[in-house]
């Protein structure tokens, strides 16, 4: 079903997010805010099985990504998941990725993915779909201070 494929790609980002963390190169703060997002993800499926449980046909009012489209990100993310457990991953390549990924994956959440006829059950996947504007704040900001302190100390930071 459509919601199980929803959640299944959100418990698939948190398993990456916590690969990720488990960087040794990774500074604190880094995995810190990897963990956390593991951590949201981890919620946001939870949310999503507990709202197909109480689902009721009339609550469900359309799907707008075909769960053909759901599938294939579900794909594109276990083949991440793969390609970050695998040594080598540079910490600005994993930076990169998980934009990427915030990015890419936010339209799947429900709050674009569905429309629900239900006020609570929209507000549900609402915050689900800030979560996600919070994580790319997040990493953004991460972003631009590694930035700078590889340039202040003389270093030639990526573009992330």
């Amino acid at each position: 079903m459509f919601l199980n494929r929803c959640a299944e790609v959100e418990e698939t980002l948190a398993q990456i997010y916590t690969a990720l963390a488990a960087k040794q190169a990774a500074e604190q703060e880094l995995k810190h805010i990897w963990m956390a997002m593991a951590d949201d993800e981890g919620e946001h499926a939870r949310e999503i099985l507990l709202a197909l449980r109480m689902l009721k046909e009339d609550i469900l009012v359309g799907e707008q990504i075909p769960e053909a489209d759901v599938r294939q990100l579900l794909t594109r993310a276990r083949d991440l998941l793969a390609k970050v457990r695998q040594p080598g991953l540079s910490i600005q390549d994993a930076l990169r990725l998980s934009l990427h990924l915030e990015e890419d994956f936010r339209r799947v959440h429900v709050l674009c993915a569905v429309s629900f006829a239900d006020a609570g059950m929209r507000k549900v996947f609402e915050r689900l779909g800030q979560a996600d504007q919070d994580h790319v704040a997040r990493l953004t900001d991460y972003c631009r201070r590694f930035a700078a302190r590889a340039k202040d100390q003389g270093e030639v930071a990526a573009t992330i």
